[in-house]
């Protein structure tokens, strides 16, 4: 056992070994008769407990005002929601989006502007190169 792992147990489960894991307890206990530094956390831990035993707690809630919430609570009308799946007010939003974005797709890739005679390219040219290169090949 280190003192890192006392230190977590203590906080996590107080000053108490009775309230400690049992598989560590031996072990713990060990540690904080050898080591002087143990015994000082374990104090320490016992000291918060005490003063945590000795806070007041919550005063019980009164009667008449627990009658008057449960009271209130089933008269209030559960609220209407739509279902996770009714998604019928979405669809004319997402309709004028999607036509939005195929309009804009075709106006991408189709070029609009007119075109003159000198401007127009041969496709073999731009999928294969130049002309010259292809005259070089032989079969």
């Amino acid at each position: 056992m280190t003192l890192e792992r006392l230190k977590t147990v203590l906080d996590a489960y107080g000053g108490a070994p009775a309230r400690w894991p049992a598989d560590e307890r031996a072990g713990l206990l060990a540690l904080i008769r050898r080591e002087p530094a143990a015994r000082a956390m374990l104090d320490e831990a016992g000291s918060l407990d005490a003063l945590l035993a000795e806070a007041p707690g919550a005063p019980p809630p009164d009667a008449a005002l627990m009658a008057r919430l449960m009271g209130a609570a089933q008269n209030t009308p559960a609220p209407v929601l739509r279902p996770l799946l009714d998604w019928s007010w979405l669809w004319p939003r997402m309709t004028g989006l999607a036509a939005a974005a195929v309009l804009g797709f075709v106006v991408g890739v189709i070029d609009l502007s007119p075109v003159s005679s000198d401007q127009q390219t041969d496709i073999s040219g731009l999928v294969f190169g130049p002309d010259d290169s292809l005259e070089d090949m032989t079969l």
